[in-house]
């Protein structure tokens, strides 16, 4: 994990307000740990693999990020951004319940609010996760539906175009998994 020893001993008034996750492994079995880096890039790296950015991302992304959080569940639980993306609902009602402030705090590494990250998130659905069921969450606890970023400091990405995707190079930059639902769902809270 990314520096628990330390954190715990020199931050323990913010105890309950961050996570250690564990380190991801290259060999299946072994447990190695270091002192610094390890799982706060894992949690990037799973983030910038599983939401549309529209730069460099390519259409087999999604496959990497879902591989890296099989291999380390606890990817999706260090941030409410990561859970958004992950589609993680329990973990981020559980965020919000302890501080209602997140739900359109910027964060995470590409500084968006929540609701972008399940968005733009390119993750199938799972029995146990959906992109869908978050924005449904976020939206109900006070999410803005017209959130969005300035992509290259000069176009305008909402989470409408999230749900959309496809642009310029459609190929890779498939829809949502969910578009359709998702965009009606936008529209009704007022996108």
């Amino acid at each position: 994990a990314w520096g628990p020893v330390f954190l715990e001993g020199s931050a323990k008034a913010t105890s309950g307000k961050w996570r250690a996750a564990p380190l991801p492994q290259w060999d299946a079995g072994k447990n190695v740990s270091g002192n610094w880096g390890g799982s706060t890039t894992a949690v990037d790296t799973f983030v910038r693999l599983a939401c549309l950015d529209y730069g460099t991302w390519h259409r087999s992304n999604p496959e990497k990020a879902q591989r890296l959080l099989d291999e380390n569940p606890a990817l999706s639980s260090v941030e409410i951004h990561a859970a958004a993306a992950a589609g993680e609902v329990a973990v981020v009602r559980s965020m919000l319940e302890r501080d209602p402030a997140l739900v359109n705090r910027r964060g995470g590494v590409l500084r968006w609010e929540p609701l972008l990250y399940a968005c733009y998130s390119r993750l199938e659905p799972a029995a146990n996760r959906s992109t869908l069921e978050v924005v449904r969450l976020l939206l109900a606890r006070g999410a803005d539906p017209n959130a969005g970023f300035l992509w290259g400091g000069t176009y305008v990405f909402t989470a409408l175009t999230g749900a959309f995707g496809e642009g310029e190079d459609g190929i890779n930059q498939p829809p949502h998994p969910d578009r359709d639902a998702l965009a009606r769902l936008l529209l009704d809270a007022g996108a």
